[in-house]
């Protein structure tokens, strides 16, 4: 794979992960 793809998976790892903390913090319970 090319650098761009990489950055790209990269990117979209961080973002998954920054939405996960967001909904685990709007939702306790879970």
């Amino acid at each position: 794979m090319n650098e761009e793809e990489w950055k790209t998976i990269y990117d979209v790892q961080v973002y998954v992960t920054f939405v996960l903390i967001l909904w685990k913090n709007t939702a306790p319970y879970f």
